[in-house]
């Protein structure tokens, strides 16, 4: 399995298994403690995820990070948990792109272009949230502000389907690019 990677496919699963653990490590200033338990299982499912990338453990690798962040810092809206939000997008990104084919199959540059900006779009909306988010903090629970949230994100995908869905440009070169790798 893995001396089949290319050195593109290495990077990716690289990111796969480190992204997650650079996640908990950014809550250290936020009054977090490591544990080295916890440490341990991330590295664990990063290790699953890279190998595997279209498999539960990438859910779980990065599900777990957010599960801290909510759990174990003494500031959960620390400014860091934007960099702990970068490395869990970039991680879920890589295994996304590693995912689209067989080991063998170089990573396609043009196709790595468009989900790096794809990224930063949706990354771009960390710091607006995260302002939002701490402002909101000192104030009297509103229960309005869950649908409006709601509301805004549905917006956001609507409008990000309107400007950016339909199939990638070069998907059909991506197919036969599959196809060429898998029939040798």
């Amino acid at each position: 399995m893995t001396p089949r990677w290319t050195p593109g496919q290495w990077a990716l699963r690289a990111v796969m298994a480190l992204a997650p653990l650079l996640a908990v490590v950014a809550s250290v200033p936020a009054g977090a403690s490591l544990r080295g338990w916890f440490l341990v299982l991330l590295v664990v499912l990063g290790a699953v995820y890279a190998l595997f990338p279209a498999s539960l453990a990438g859910i779980g690798v990065l599900a777990l990070p957010l599960a801290w962040w909510v759990a174990v810092p003494d500031d959960p809206l620390h400014p860091m948990s934007m960099v702990a939000a970068a490395a869990l997008l970039v991680a879920h990104v890589a295994g996304l792109v590693a995912g689209l084919g067989p080991d063998r199959l170089p990573v396609d540059p043009a196709l790595l272009w468009r989900w790096v900006g794809r990224s930063a779009l949706v990354l771009s909306a960390a710091p607006v949230v995260w302002l939002v988010a701490d402002a909101m903090a000192e104030q009297p629970e509103q229960p309005w502000i869950w649908v409006a949230g709601v509301g805004a994100a549905a917006l956001g995908a609507v409008v990000a389907g309107m400007r950016f869905g339909t199939s990638p440009a070069g998907s059909d070169a991506l197919a036969k690019a599959r196809l060429d790798v898998t029939n040798g």
